[in-house]
């Protein structure tokens, strides 16, 4: 009786997530910004935010040339990849996995989608891909609630979406090296934001890697450029040095996303950014992450590690991004670094066995952090404080979670209220 109990729970549970993926393809999105009557007021710096690694929503297009394993049927002409359903359901998340995995060429240093899939990033300049990744979903309900906190105080305060208020969605799973495109249509952005808003200049506003996005972003542009177009950086929980969690992520699947689905995490590690997140050699030096009965991994090991862990296209990738933010070199605008403190942060683990990927033979050690960022790497942007000059610099923390500091609403509504009030 209890295992039909349970067949019935599963096949019920199934059909649900499937009612709920047609659903969610439905509601597809041009890619076009809303037009709104636009309105004027001097006190408000125009704001863009740049959402993190899968901050996105990001849609998939698949030709008769995809090739895909033969359960996965026919499939919608545009369906949704990230936030999607699909990754969750047995069989089915195959399809899904082909969309959203990454082929590596060792030859360019670049990646590309499997072979018939396109990836579109929707409503560049738009808040739709950014707010809610489960738009069917209300905001207070949501798993895939995302910049929906932030964006409501933002609100509050004064400001008014696609005119003062913009997003920057795009291809999360792409690190800055690839990212040429969409640094060319975030400065062309920049620029419009501050013309539609009688040229007064433009808070950029990251959360996690955005942060990182944007601040690569600012050490290309020319000094020139920067003081006539940007207010401020304002990092929000974002790993500028890198986290343990993404080492981590290379061996286990128990956190999240693939928590939700093991099957995300085989996509993660396909990912540059993935490899982009891991503690970068140059800040955490020697500092001993892993350690096993017989070798010490460290940042300056990481060409063991991933070889002890068979992902040798991992560690190319990490190649391809290791010296992005070079010496972590003061971006020459304001910054306001906010982030969180105070939550239960992977920090590192005892192997007690050589086999790395022994679930039983392990202890995971927690520090301090967001719960994703360790605090070591919120902290490294307090550097600039010294090298700040005429810039003004703050940094802030707030005891909340990685996602709380920009879905918490007694948090995002005192971000929201200093961002007015900065003269």
């Amino acid at each position: 009786m209890k295992k039909f109990q349970l067949s019935s729970n599963l096949k019920f549970f199934t059909i649900f997530l499937t009612l709920l993926i047609g659903f969610s393809d439905q509601l597809e999105d041009n890619g076009s910004s809303v037009i709104v009557e636009q309105w004027q007021d001097d006190s408000l710096y125009p704001v863009i935010l740049v959402p993190g690694y899968m901050g996105s929503r990001l849609y998939v297009q698949m030709d008769s040339t995809a090739q895909l394993p033969v359960f996965c049927g026919r499939l919608p002409r545009t369906w949704t990849l990230w936030l999607s359903m699909r990754s969750f359901i047995p069989l089915i998340n195959q399809c899904w996995l082909y969309g959203a995995r990454l082929q590596y060429d060792p030859r360019t240093h670049k990646t590309h989608n499997s072979r018939g899939v396109r990836v579109i990033v929707p409503s560049f300049g738009g808040l739709d891909a950014v707010d809610n990744l489960l738009p069917w979903i209300p905001d207070q309900l949501s798993p895939g609630s995302y910049f929906s906190g932030l964006i409501d105080s933002l609100e509050k305060v004064g400001y008014k979406r696609e005119y003062n208020l913009a997003g920057a969605p795009y291809d999360w799973r792409k690190s800055m090296n690839e990212q040429s495109n969409w640094f060319n249509l975030f400065k062309a952005l920049c620029e419009r934001m501050y013309r539609q808003n009688d040229n007064r200049k433009v808070i950029l506003m990251g959360h996690s890697m955005g942060g990182s996005m944007i601040y690569v972003f600012l050490q290309k542009q020319e000094q020139q450029w920067k003081d006539k177009y940007i207010r401020a950086l304002i990092p929000l929980a974002t790993p500028f040095i890198g986290n343990f969690k993404y080492m981590y992520d290379y061996l286990f699947v128990d956190d999240y996303p693939a928590s939700m689905s093991p099957i995300i995490r085989q996509a993660e590690r396909t990912y540059p950014s993935m490899a982009f997140l891991v503690p970068n050699k140059k800040f955490w030096n020697n500092t001993v992450f892993i350690t096993t009965p017989t070798f010490n991994y460290t940042p300056f090991t990481y060409e063991k590690f991933f070889k002890d862990i068979n992902q040798p296209i991992a560690f190319q990738m990490y190649q391809d991004v290791e010296n992005l933010m070079e010496d972590l070199q003061h971006p020459r605008v304001d910054v306001y670094c906010y982030g969180g403190y105070g939550q239960r942060t992977l920090r590192s683990m005892i192997a007690k066995s050589n086999n790395l990927y022994n679930v039983i033979q392990r202890e995971v050690i927690y520090g301090d952090g967001d719960e994703f960022v360790n605090i070591e790497s919120l902290q490294s942007c307090i550097r600039w404080e010294e090298q700040s000059g005429e810039y003004k610099f703050k940094y802030k923390v707030f005891k909340t979670t990685h996602m709380g500091i920009i879905r918490d609403s007694s948090v995002t509504s005192i971000i929201a209220k200093e961002i007015r009030e900065i003269p």
